[in-house]
């Protein structure tokens, strides 16, 4: 095999394989809520992530979101990148308020939460 072929199979293999490894993301964002206190921030491995609203007395403080693209979908990477947008408001908790694939990205799945302050 000459060179100049056997450099091109590597290229386009090396191409491939970060491609590939390319395909796992996670972005995330949050938005203070309007008339929301400045709260200072809290640490990330406190804030607890809840199925439904506690009946904890509590305060809406704003709003996250994460989006995962990955091949395999990891609910700890998720869980992870909330706690850190919601420490962010100096928030205790995230309710989650929607989790779900896109339709037409089956490997993207987005989760959205509201971060609460225990009063």
């Amino acid at each position: 095999m000459n060179t100049a072929l056997r450099m091109e199979r590597i290229t386009v293999f090396v191409c491939l394989a970060l491609a590939l490894s390319g395909c796992q993301t996670v972005s995330s964002t949050h938005v203070e809520g309007v008339g929301c206190p400045q709260l200072a921030a809290t640490a990330a491995d406190r804030v607890q992530i809840l199925p439904s609203a506690p009946t904890r007395s509590h305060m809406q403080v704003g709003a996250v979101r994460v989006e995962h693209r990955s091949r395999k979908i990891d609910s700890s990477t998720i869980e992870a990148a909330l706690r850190d947008e919601a420490a962010r408001l100096g928030a205790d908790a995230v309710v989650v308020v929607d989790d779900h694939t896109q339709p037409l990205a089956p490997q993207c799945r987005v989760v959205v939460g509201i971060a609460i302050k225990y009063l």
